[in-house]
């Protein structure tokens, strides 16, 4: 390989380090959630957050103060997310009245297609559009892995009470629900 061959090489392969690590600590620092606190560990209260819904309107984590909150972390395209949000419409509908409030944080999807989806669906709770920052807040209640979907749950006090890796099922959560509206 000639000197130059090996200069071009190194100069690109410094070049996409160099936007990767632009990107990825951007992705730290512009994230409309906390910073401080990482991870579930260090938390037992649901962290404070602010994302766009459907209609553009910035929807605040304290607008649901006092009512038990499952926060549902999904893709269009994950189909275990696609399997629960039916259960989620479901158990919006029987614990709505007893202060339950599912939201949807819809992550690294296109606005259009998140309305598009949720609309088909019919979906009946707050739908959120979280791009990269919702990956940032998931990660720091504990899905470390960046599993979809991740579903937490808080009581009326905004503690932490239960985290969910991967799809819920409809008896699981109404389970979870019956302990929680007591």
């Amino acid at each position: 390989m000639t000197t130059g061959l090996k200069n071009s090489l190194l100069g690109l392969m410094l070049l996409v380090s160099g936007i990767l690590g632009f990107y990825v600590f951007d992705l730290t620092q512009s994230s409309p959630v906390e910073q401080p606190q990482q991870g579930l560990e260090a938390t037992s209260k649901m962290l404070p957050f602010a994302f766009p819904d459907r209609q553009g309107i910035l929807r605040h984590s304290d607008e649901w103060s006092g009512k038990i909150l499952v926060l549902n972390f999904w893709a269009t395209w994950c189909d275990p997310c696609k399997r629960e949000i039916p259960a989620f419409i479901q158990l919006q509908k029987t614990f709505a009245d007893q202060g339950v409030q599912f939201v949807g944080l819809a992550m690294l999807d296109e606005k259009p297609d998140v309305i598009a989806f949720a609309q088909s669906m019919g979906m009946n709770y707050p739908v959120l559009i979280g791009g990269h920052e919702a990956s940032t807040l998931s990660m720091q209640l504990g899905n470390t892995l960046g599993v979809l979907p991740y579903t937490v749950i808080t009581d009326r006090s905004g503690h932490i009470q239960e985290t969910i890796l991967g799809e819920l099922s409809l008896a699981e959560a109404t389970r979870i629900l019956k302990n929680l509206v007591k």
